[in-house]
């Protein structure tokens, strides 16, 4: 049986809010929490960024957020919400660039991969971009080995260069600010599921935007 809108008036405001602010929200909460119960923070310590964890602005298109904004000022408890979240995502961002700092500036870790890249290319110093990316897998628990040519090659000639550089990453503050970060930002995107599901109930619409080439 089909749902009737409890409101007649026209729902563009309301679609504005589900497809361009709330759903954008709740993807990016949702690959945020899951990346961090991985481990994985994207960190860079060059730039000195986290690609996953970052404020949730930064998450949605430029154009559309007027669209959050507006939803925000019907909803200013959500606003402190989000505003939690990013205090949590920069506390965990300074964490990492102070770990990534610590690691570089320690004699034992740049010893040890100096000594791995001593295999690969003899009597050269490992350059400082190298180092870099070695503290930025560790901080990353491993998740862009893939993605770096030179750091496999290393690893390939020194299986356990990883495993003897893995103590310097650890740091208990570090990981219990991912795990306070993944907590929230699940909580937090649980409550942008309820609302986008009492809206999308109360004005009858689809909690996805339908368009032809879906079959309707």
């Amino acid at each position: 049986m089909a749902v009737k809108s409890a409101n007649p008036k026209p729902h563009r405001r309301v679609e504005a809010w589900i497809y361009t602010a709330i759903n954008p929200v709740i993807e990016a909460l949702r690959d945020e929490a899951a990346a961090l119960r991985e481990g994985y923070l994207g960190w860079r310590g060059g730039p000195g960024y986290a690609l996953v964890v970052r404020p949730i602005r930064e998450r949605l298109a430029y154009q559309h957020l007027p669209n959050l904004d507006d939803l925000l000022d019907e909803r200013p408890e959500l606003e402190a919400q989000l505003a939690r979240h990013d205090e949590l995502a920069v506390r965990l961002g300074r964490l990492a660039a102070s770990r990534h700092r610590q690691m570089l500036g320690n004699d034992g870790f740049r010893a040890r991969a100096n000594a791995a890249f001593a295999l690969v290319s003899p009597g050269v110093r490992a350059p400082e971009s190298l180092l870099g990316a070695i503290a930025d897998l560790l901080i990353n628990h491993g998740g862009d080995l893939d993605a770096h040519a030179e750091m496999r090659e290393l690893v390939a000639r020194d299986p356990a260069l990883l495993p003897d550089l893995a103590p310097y990453a650890k740091d208990a503050e570090l990981a219990g600010a991912a795990r306070e970060l993944a907590k929230f930002a699940e909580d937090l995107g649980q409550r942008f599921r309820e609302l986008r599901r009492r809206l999308c109930r109360e004005y009858d619409l689809p909690a996805a935007p339908v368009t032809r080439s879906d079959g309707a």
